[in-house]
Order: structure tokens, then C-alpha cells, then sequence
């Protein structure tokens, strides 16, 4: 989406360049909205197929941190790919997503796609789009007014690698205050310096790694003490 990184002309100090306040995610929209939502509730069916032996529901409801609600359901599947309806839509979507990166062709165009999945909540980020989800079974559907909206900080305690990289930097220190969307480490992958964000506010209490370090993905780099209205 950027015309320089679509350029090619780009160095290690790309995103401080570009993105004076930060490289902030955004939710996604349109067609990119319908393909993460997909992805996420193919990898969440088929792991309830898996759980029960075939025999999963194959209509869902996603709800996301707008309180947006999609209903989806599977219409068919094979070793490859996903059929379902979302909405008035019908798409298809690679079998197999799992959690981490994910790299698939959808609609002509090679994707890549990382996700993070804790039981019925999914995360999806795809380059400066993320969206969070919450997966239910369709026959709850009388008792959504009582579910909470997605929580967008759930899990913001920690910050994790989100791609293999050096970390080059380090922000903040061992007691400092941190506010959501505040710059907390720089991560080197692929020649391009990748700006780390908190994602709630809160208070450095535990720093995991080094700078100079070789990093995994979701590798623990610090984690915080929330604030209460974070918390």
C-alpha cells in the first residue's frame, strides 16, 4: 500500500521515514475484511472437525472489536480450499490456515497473513490491517446481546516478535510507563527496521530479551503491568 515499499527503494530506517508517529494498524475493510474473516473461521472449523471427529457445526458468527457480527457458513471443502457464505457473499478459501504465517493466492494475488488464535478468538494481521475476532457456533444467536465486544488489549500485555528479526532496539526500560500505540522496540527483518507498538497502556515490569538478539516468531520481548482501566 505504501509506494515506496512498492518501489523497492527502501532501507532499514523505512518506517521511521514514513510513519513519523508510528506504524499503526488499521481493521480492514471490503474484500480484505471478507478474506481474513474467512481464513479465520476455515482454521476454526476444521479444528472443531478435528475435535469432533467430522461432525462440527459449519454455520458461525464472527464478531469483531466494533461489535460488527458476519454470519458465515461452510458450503463445501476439500483438501485445498474452503467454500462458505459470508453475508450475501460467496468465497473460497485455502484449507490448512494455522496459526503464524500464512502465505496463500486469493482472488489472483499472493497474500500473507499472520494469525494468532486462543480457542475462539483469532487475530488476524495482514501488513497494516488487523482485525480481531471472536468465533461462536450460530445457535447462540439469542444470547449475543449479553456477549462482550471483542477486547482489542486482551493478550496486550505482552509484546511479542511478530516476525523472525533482530532486535535492534529497545524503547523503553525495566519501570518505565508506556501509553497504547507507543513505540516499545524495533525489530530488523529482511533489511527493513519494523516498529513494535504497545497495545495497552501500562508499566514495564519484565524485559525478556536483548538487543543484539536473533528472535522467533511470538518470542517474548516484555511484558507490562496494565493499567486498571486497561486491565
Amino acid at each position: 500500500e505504501n509506494e515506496t515499499y512498492r518501489s523497492g527503494d527502501i532501507t532499514t530506517g523505512f518506517i521511521a521515514s514514513e510513519f513519523e508517529d508510528g506504524f499503526i494498524v488499521a481493521q480492514p475493510t471490503g474484500d480484505d475484511y471478507q478474506m481474513m474473516v474467512g481464513l479465520a473461521v476455515a482454521s476454526f472449523w476444521q479444528e472443531q472437525q478435528r475435535l469432533h471427529h467430522g461432525t462440527a457445526a459449519t454455520d458461525f458468527i464472527t464478531i469483531d472489536k466494533e461489535n460488527e457480527q458476519c454470519s458465515i457458513s461452510i458450503k463445501g471443502a476439500d483438501e485445498a480450499q474452503i467454500e462458505m457464505q459470508i453475508g450475501e457473499s460467496l468465497i473460497t478459501v485455502p484449507s490448512g490456515g494455522r496459526e503464524g504465517l500464512n502465505k496463500f493466492t486469493y482472488q489472483g494475488k499472493e497474500v500473507s497473513v499472520q494469525m494468532m488464535i486462543d480457542g475462539h478468538h483469532i487475530t488476524l494481521t495482514k501488513g497494516a490491517q488487523r482485525l480481531h475476532l471472536v468465533i461462536y457456533p450460530s445457535h447462540i444467536a439469542p444470547y449475543l446481546a449479553y456477549m462482550p465486544v471483542v477486547d482489542e488489549s486482551a493478550g496486550a500485555d505482552e509484546v511479542l516478535a511478530p516476525m523472525p528479526g533482530l532486535l535492534t532496539q529497545l524503547m523503553v526500560g525495566l519501570g518505565d510507563k508506556v501509553q497504547k500505540g507507543q513505540n516499545v522496540a524495533v525489530i530488523e527483518a529482511m533489511k527493513m527496521e519494523n516498529l513494535l507498538v504497545a497495545e495497552a497502556s501500562g508499566t514495564v515490569k519484565a524485559i525478556k530479551a536483548e538487543v543484539g538478539q536473533n528472535l522467533n516468531v511470538e518470542d517474548l520481548i516484555l511484558s507490562l503491568e496494565l493499567d486498571e482501566d486497561e486491565g
